[in-house]
Formats: C-alpha cells, sequence, structure tokens
C-alpha cells in the first residue's frame, strides 16, 4: 500500500544478472546472492538485510498482491510514506522527479526508520487525488556527514551528484565550452532608437577573431547585414584573462531607460549576514534579443559585422531586464534563499547542510526549468565565506575586503577638488565602517 521511491546508491555492487524480457529498471534476488551474504527476509516489515563489506545493508522489497494508493484531500498539505531501501536513521534527501497530476511533493531532508519516510505531499485541485501505488516518486540522495570539505563543495562533485537525482539533467554544463540556455521562447525587445555607425577600434585582432568563432559556434551572435555597428573593446580582468566587450556608450544615450531596481548592496549585505554557508552560481548571455533589435546589437570586426542573437551585457537596459528575470524565476526564494545581482545567484544558509542542500536544489530545479545554464568553471559551492560585492561576508558576519581597504589607504594626495572628491567617493564605499564618516569628509565635500 506504499508508493515506491528509487534510489541513488552511493556504492557499486557488482553480481552476475540475467536479463528478463520485459523487465523495468526493478530487479530479481536470487538464492545465489543472499545465501553467500546471509540475507535474511523479513515480510513484516517487507525487507532484506544482509551485511556487505561491514556495512549493513537493508533492501525494501514490495510483493504483487499489494494494491491501492495514498489518498490526498482536496487543497491540502498531507504527510505520506514512501518506501526507501535505507537503513534505520540514516537522513537522505527526496527530490520530486515529476509532478503527479494535481499532487506536488516537496523537496525535503528526512530521516528514513523501517525502511519508510515520510515526505510532504499538496494536492493543488479542488477534488480529492491519490498518488497511484508502486509507481516511482522521486529520488532519495543519502545525506553523507563529509559533505561540507574545507569550507567548500567541489564543482565536479557537486555536478555529479545533480546527475544522480534523476534523468541527469542540470543547469550546470560543461565549463570549458559556451553553454546557452534560452530563458523563454517570447523574445525580448531592446529599447533603441535609431543610431549612427561607427567604425571598430584596431585592437588584437586575433584575440577579437577568437572570441567571434567561439561565440558563432555557440550560436551567441550571427553575420549581420545592418546599418548599425559598435566598435570591440578588450577588457583585461583581475585573472589576467581578456573579457570581450563592446562599446555601445553611443546606443545607450539614446535609449529610453528601463528603471527596474537592482537590489541595494546594503539590504543584499545585511540579509546574508551570519550565514554559514555561500553558493555563488555564474550565468551569463541567457535571454534572447528580438529579430527586429538583432542589427543595433551588431559589432564591427576585422572579418565583417555580426549582431547578437543573446542580449549582450554593454546595453543600458541590459541590466534591469536580467534582473527582471531572475526575480521572477526565482520569485519566493530571493531574500530568503538566494539573492540575485545581474548574473550572480548566491544561496546563502543559517542552518547547516541539511537544508543547504535542500535550498540549493531548490534554486536548481527553478532554473532547470526555465531553460537557464550556469558556468560551472565559476560556481563555488558550500563556502564557509565568500567575496560579494567588495565584502567579507561568513557567520562573522560582514568586513572589507582587505585588498580594497588598501587601495583606499594608498590613494595618492588629491591635488585639486576633482580628485578629492574622487577620494570621498571611493572612501565612501565602507562609510558603514567608519563611525561618523560625514563629519571626517566634511571639510572635502564642501570643496
Amino acid at each position: 500500500m506504499y508508493p515506491l521511491v528509487r534510489v541513488a546508491l552511493m556504492w557499486r555492487l557488482t553480481e552476475c544478472v540475467a536479463p528478463l524480457h520485459g523487465c523495468t529498471n526493478e530487479f530479481l534476488l536470487g538464492v545465489d546472492f543472499m545465501k553467500p551474504r546471509g540475507a535474511v527476509m523479513d515480510f513484516h516489515k517487507s525487507e532484506v538485510r544482509y551485511r556487505e563489506a561491514e556495512r549493513a545493508v537493508v533492501i525494501s522489497f514490495r510483493t504483487y498482491y499489494e494494491a491501492g494508493g495514498t489518498r490526498i484531500a482536496a487543497v491540502r498539505m498531507t504527510p505520506i510514506e514512501v518506501v526507501v531501501p535505507a537503513t534505520d536513521g540514516e537522513q537522505g534527501i527526496f527530490l520530486l522527479t515529476k509532478k503527479i497530476g494535481s499532487i506536488m511533493l516537496a523537496v525535503t531532508v528526512t530521516m528514513a526508520r523501517s525502511g519508510r519516510a515520510w515526505v510532504p505531499a499538496l494536492n493543488t485541485n479542488s477534488a480529492p487525488a491519490s498518488l497511484p501505488n508502486k509507481k516511482e516518486l522521486g529520488t532519495w540522495i543519502p545525506l553523507e556527514e563529509d559533505m561540507a570539505m574545507k569550507g567548500g563543495l567541489d564543482a565536479r562533485r557537486v555536478q555529479n551528484w545533480l546527475d544522480d537525482l534523476g534523468d541527469g539533467k542540470t543547469p550546470l554544463d560543461n565549463e570549458d565550452e559556451v553553454q546557452i540556455g534560452a530563458e523563454e521562447a517570447k523574445d525580448r525587445k531592446l529599447m533603441l532608437q535609431l543610431l549612427r555607425r561607427r567604425r571598430q577600434a584596431q585592437t588584437e585582432d586575433e584575440i577579437v577573431a577568437m572570441n567571434v568563432t567561439k561565440m558563432l559556434q555557440a550560436c551567441v551572435i550571427e553575420e549581420g547585414n545592418g546599418a548599425w555597428g559598435f566598435p570591440v573593446v578588450l577588457v583585461r580582468k583581475k585573472g589576467g584573462e581578456i573579457r570581450f566587450c563592446e562599446n555601445y556608450r553611443a546606443s545607450n544615450k539614446v535609449t529610453k531607460k528601463d528603471v527596474y531596481p537592482l537590489p541595494c548592496i546594503d539590504g543584499a549585505l545585511e540579509a546574508m549576514r551570519g550565514s554559514l554557508l555561500f553558493t555563488t552560481l555564474a550565468g551569463y548571455w541567457q535571454i534572447m534579443v528580438a529579430p527586429e533589435d538583432r542589427d543595433k546589437t551588431a559589432f564591427l570586426t576585422k572579418k565583417g559585422l555580426y549582431r547578437f542573437v543573446h542580449m549582450p551585457f554593454g546595453f543600458t537596459n541590459a541590466p534591469s531586464t536580467f534582473q527582471r528575470m531572475m526575480n521572477h524565476v526565482l520569485r519566493g526564494l530571493t531574500w530568503s534563499t538566494c539573492l540575485v545581482y545581474l548574473d550572480d545567484i548566491v544561496v546563502f544558509n543559517m542552518d547547516g547542510m541539511e537544508l543547504y542542500v535542500v535550498e540549493l536544489a531548490s534554486v536548481l530545479e527553478r532554473l532547470e526549468a526555465t531553460g537557464l545554464t550556469l558556468k560551472l568553471r565559476k560556481c563555488r559551492f558550500a563556502m564557509q565565506s565568500m567575496e560579494y560585492l567588495g565584502h567579507e561576508l561568513s557567520k562573522d558576519g560582514v568586513r572589507p575586503v582587505q585588498r580594497l581597504v588598501t587601495v583606499v589607504l594608498q590613494f595618492p594626495r588629491p591635488s585639486d577638488a576633482v580628485e578629492a572628491k574622487g577620494f570621498v567617493h571611493l572612501a565612501g564605499y565602507y562609510r558603514r565602517f567608519v563611525a561618523g564618516f560625514g563629519s571626517m569628509m566634511a571639510p572635502i565635500t564642501k570643496l
């Protein structure tokens, strides 16, 4: 009378098997397997118990006369009992494989007792509904004590863990390739007016050609033949890599501004203060450009004119557009589970590893359902501290990043009012950490 749950095992077992025609992914245990292991069949608890390499193994089974299912009242949250092959007291995370009619099962961390665990189920329909019997409902992943290793989870291990959750689909893609996800089928219009064409700056043609080839292969850009063109700008990042950018300043001057707000930095830092674990997820090139606006994104290179199919970040309205989209995708999770600032998502947790796994899975589930992808090489998981917008966050609170404080301390002595006000603006970023900052800077701000 219990629904079944498929289990992703954390260990491997080698055994001679005989395939059966028409059999599903379930299997039969025979005498050749059970006798050498001293297996015991407990029909009262519907489980087989034996020991393997000093480990107690419990495998739940069912008989074919079992019938019926769990009935859930209309528009009500009801805990249901599911079968999970796990030892008594073992904790794991349950993740829904797919929605069962009008019934939704919550992502939750639960404990197994006698091969069974409780999972919250919500019937979203106005009429009572039943869960089918003998049907896979989701995935149970045992939680390991060593999931947090030296303050962080290896990105590859997280990807392998996510692959075990079901069909192998995950928003974390190959870090060595350009991965593109589409936010929605409906294209978004860039609010641009008529622009005049400008020439491209002559800079490092080899790097430009390499980036163009890479983006063409990933369908990020396409060849253009319109009346607009903007120069390419190559910017060196702090890690030494070269960032491929376009100079859209002429476009931005005549663009109708989208004033959708970005998160307040002070508010974001306060929301994450005292968190135990942090995860940063990086995404890019997620939003499609409407076909009639693609000519307005064109850029000039030595080998020709190209235009963007996916929205670049050089446009004045790109941050607001992306922020609006991400707030919509993660609605209900922002400010409590995660924060979004432009193309970065921060998942923060104040309750330890068990709840962190659930929260991370919830965020990744939203991204996967929307078709968004992440840049795995830039993702960091389960960190005990992190740098965010010039600040260092940890369980001890918020403090300024030391290397940026050094920049302020080593700022050259201003020689005129313009340089003096530049120093005030630079130092003012950390004014929250300096008591009486306004009074101290008053003589300079009056200049």
